[in-house]
Protein backbone atom coordinates (compact mmCIF):
# COMPACT_ATOMS: atom_id res chain seq x y z
CA UNK A 1 0.00 0.00 0.00
CA UNK A 2 2.91 2.37 0.66
CA UNK A 3 3.28 5.26 3.02
CA UNK A 4 0.43 7.75 3.21
CA UNK A 5 1.59 11.33 3.40
CA UNK A 6 -0.32 13.91 5.40
CA UNK A 7 -1.75 15.35 2.19
CA UNK A 8 -2.93 11.97 0.86
CA UNK A 9 -4.56 11.15 4.20
CA UNK A 10 -6.51 14.41 4.14
CA UNK A 11 -7.42 13.97 0.47
CA UNK A 12 -8.83 10.53 1.22
CA UNK A 13 -10.84 11.88 4.12
CA UNK A 14 -9.13 9.53 6.55
CA UNK A 15 -8.74 12.18 9.23
CA UNK A 16 -12.15 13.21 10.44
CA UNK A 17 -11.17 14.94 13.66
CA UNK A 18 -14.11 16.19 15.66
CA UNK A 19 -12.87 17.90 18.76
CA UNK A 20 -15.17 20.42 20.36
CA UNK A 21 -12.52 21.72 22.74
CA UNK A 22 -8.83 22.16 23.33
CA UNK A 23 -7.45 21.60 26.81
CA UNK A 24 -4.16 23.31 27.63
CA UNK A 25 -3.08 21.83 30.95
CA UNK A 26 0.12 21.21 32.85
CA UNK A 27 1.62 17.79 32.16
CA UNK A 28 2.31 17.14 35.85
CA UNK A 29 1.53 13.46 36.42
CA UNK A 30 -0.37 14.29 39.63
CA UNK A 31 -2.81 16.28 37.53
CA UNK A 32 -3.64 14.03 34.55
CA UNK A 33 -6.50 11.90 35.88
CA UNK A 34 -8.17 14.91 37.48
CA UNK A 35 -8.20 17.12 34.39
CA UNK A 36 -9.55 14.23 32.31
CA UNK A 37 -12.31 13.75 34.89
CA UNK A 38 -12.96 17.52 34.81
CA UNK A 39 -13.37 17.44 31.01
CA UNK A 40 -15.66 14.39 31.16
CA UNK A 41 -17.84 16.17 33.73
CA UNK A 42 -18.22 18.95 31.16
CA UNK A 43 -19.53 16.41 28.61
CA UNK A 44 -16.32 16.37 26.58
CA UNK A 45 -15.14 12.77 26.99
CA UNK A 46 -13.18 11.91 23.82
CA UNK A 47 -14.22 15.25 22.31
CA UNK A 48 -11.18 17.34 23.14
CA UNK A 49 -7.57 17.70 22.17
CA UNK A 50 -5.11 17.83 25.01
CA UNK A 51 -1.90 19.88 24.98
CA UNK A 52 0.19 19.44 28.12
CA UNK A 53 3.38 21.52 28.25
CA UNK A 54 4.99 22.18 31.65
CA UNK A 55 3.16 25.04 33.33
CA UNK A 56 0.25 24.84 30.86
CA UNK A 57 0.09 28.31 29.27
CA UNK A 58 3.07 29.74 31.19
CA UNK A 59 5.39 29.40 28.17
CA UNK A 60 3.01 31.46 26.02
CA UNK A 61 3.40 34.60 28.09
CA UNK A 62 7.16 34.89 27.53
CA UNK A 63 7.55 38.08 25.51
CA UNK A 64 8.18 37.08 21.88
CA UNK A 65 10.38 34.14 22.77
CA UNK A 66 11.01 31.01 20.75
CA UNK A 67 9.17 29.06 23.46
CA UNK A 68 6.12 31.30 23.17
CA UNK A 69 6.11 30.97 19.38
CA UNK A 70 6.48 27.19 19.60
CA UNK A 71 3.61 26.82 22.06
CA UNK A 72 1.34 28.99 19.90
CA UNK A 73 2.38 26.99 16.82
CA UNK A 74 1.44 23.79 18.64
CA UNK A 75 -1.98 25.19 19.56
CA UNK A 76 -2.49 26.31 15.95
CA UNK A 77 -1.72 22.75 14.84
CA UNK A 78 -4.57 21.45 16.99
CA UNK A 79 -6.85 24.10 15.46
CA UNK A 80 -5.95 22.98 11.95
CA UNK A 81 -6.31 19.29 12.86
CA UNK A 82 -9.84 20.00 14.07
CA UNK A 83 -10.51 21.88 10.83
CA UNK A 84 -11.49 24.89 12.91
CA UNK A 85 -14.15 23.00 14.87
CA UNK A 86 -12.78 23.79 18.34
CA UNK A 87 -15.34 25.97 20.13
CA UNK A 88 -13.87 26.17 23.63
CA UNK A 89 -10.32 26.46 24.91
CA UNK A 90 -9.79 25.34 28.50
CA UNK A 91 -6.72 26.62 30.33
CA UNK A 92 -6.08 24.58 33.47
CA UNK A 93 -3.36 25.57 35.90
CA UNK A 94 -2.78 24.14 39.37
CA UNK A 95 -1.26 25.04 42.70
CA UNK A 96 2.24 23.82 43.55
CA UNK A 97 3.28 23.85 39.87
CA UNK A 98 7.01 23.22 39.38
CA UNK A 99 7.10 25.51 36.33
CA UNK A 100 6.19 28.37 38.69
CA UNK A 101 8.70 27.36 41.37
CA UNK A 102 6.11 25.38 43.34
CA UNK A 103 4.04 26.97 46.09
CA UNK A 104 7.18 27.99 47.97
CA UNK A 105 7.83 30.72 45.38
CA UNK A 106 4.79 32.65 46.62
CA UNK A 107 4.14 34.44 49.89
CA UNK A 108 0.69 32.85 50.25
CA UNK A 109 -1.82 30.67 48.41
CA UNK A 110 -3.81 33.72 47.26
CA UNK A 111 -0.71 35.28 45.63
CA UNK A 112 -0.06 32.00 43.83
CA UNK A 113 -3.66 31.78 42.59
CA UNK A 114 -3.57 35.44 41.49
CA UNK A 115 -0.35 34.93 39.48
CA UNK A 116 -1.77 31.90 37.68
CA UNK A 117 -4.97 33.79 36.87
CA UNK A 118 -3.06 36.81 35.54
CA UNK A 119 -0.92 34.56 33.35
CA UNK A 120 -3.95 32.65 32.03
CA UNK A 121 -5.65 35.91 31.03
CA UNK A 122 -2.56 37.10 29.13
CA UNK A 123 -2.19 33.70 27.46
CA UNK A 124 -5.88 33.70 26.49
CA UNK A 125 -5.38 36.89 24.50
CA UNK A 126 -2.33 35.47 22.70
CA UNK A 127 -4.13 32.20 21.93
CA UNK A 128 -7.20 34.06 20.69
CA UNK A 129 -5.12 36.22 18.33
CA UNK A 130 -3.31 33.18 16.95
CA UNK A 131 -6.48 31.13 16.45
CA UNK A 132 -8.16 34.08 14.77
CA UNK A 133 -5.28 34.24 12.26
CA UNK A 134 -5.56 30.49 11.61
CA UNK A 135 -9.32 30.80 11.22
CA UNK A 136 -8.92 33.61 8.66
CA UNK A 137 -6.56 31.39 6.65
CA UNK A 138 -8.87 28.39 6.73
CA UNK A 139 -12.30 29.96 6.39
CA UNK A 140 -12.38 33.75 6.03
CA UNK A 141 -16.15 33.80 5.50
CA UNK A 142 -17.32 31.98 8.65
CA UNK A 143 -17.46 33.93 11.92
CA UNK A 144 -14.74 33.25 14.47
CA UNK A 145 -16.45 31.90 17.58
CA UNK A 146 -14.24 30.52 20.35
CA UNK A 147 -14.91 30.73 24.08
CA UNK A 148 -12.45 30.32 26.93
CA UNK A 149 -12.63 28.74 30.36
CA UNK A 150 -9.86 29.46 32.86
CA UNK A 151 -9.65 27.02 35.77
CA UNK A 152 -7.32 26.45 38.69
CA UNK A 153 -6.69 23.15 40.45
CA UNK A 154 -6.50 22.92 44.23
CA UNK A 155 -5.13 19.88 46.03
CA UNK A 156 -7.96 18.30 48.01
CA UNK A 157 -7.44 18.37 51.79
CA UNK A 158 -5.36 15.44 53.10
CA UNK A 159 -4.43 14.37 49.57
CA UNK A 160 -1.23 14.78 47.59
CA UNK A 161 -2.44 14.02 44.09
CA UNK A 162 -6.17 14.67 43.95
CA UNK A 163 -7.40 18.01 42.61
CA UNK A 164 -10.61 20.00 42.61
CA UNK A 165 -10.99 22.71 39.98
CA UNK A 166 -12.23 26.21 40.55
CA UNK A 167 -13.54 28.03 37.50
CA UNK A 168 -11.85 31.43 37.66
CA UNK A 169 -13.39 32.79 34.49
CA UNK A 170 -15.97 31.34 32.11
CA UNK A 171 -15.89 33.62 29.10
CA UNK A 172 -19.33 33.67 27.46
CA UNK A 173 -20.77 31.31 30.11
CA UNK A 174 -20.00 28.18 28.07
CA UNK A 175 -20.41 25.92 31.09
CA UNK A 176 -24.00 26.99 31.49
CA UNK A 177 -23.37 29.58 34.16
CA UNK A 178 -23.55 33.24 33.25
CA UNK A 179 -20.27 35.07 33.58
CA UNK A 180 -20.17 37.76 36.24
CA UNK A 181 -19.99 41.36 35.02
CA UNK A 182 -16.35 42.45 34.58
CA UNK A 183 -16.26 44.41 37.84
CA UNK A 184 -17.41 41.35 39.80
CA UNK A 185 -14.94 38.84 38.35
CA UNK A 186 -12.10 37.73 40.59
CA UNK A 187 -9.11 40.06 40.30
CA UNK A 188 -10.99 42.31 37.84
CA UNK A 189 -8.78 45.25 38.76
CA UNK A 190 -5.66 43.54 37.41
Amino acid sequence: MGIMTGRSIIERGVTQHRADALLVACGDYRFVDDWHKFMCEKGLNYKYYCYTPPGATKGIISPRSALSDTRLDDIATYWRASQGQIRTVFELHHEDCAAYGRSLAFTCAEDERRRHFEDMRVARLAIDRRLMIEHERMNPIAPFDVSYVLAYGHVKPNKTDDYDFEILEDIDGVLGRPTAPPDERPFAAL
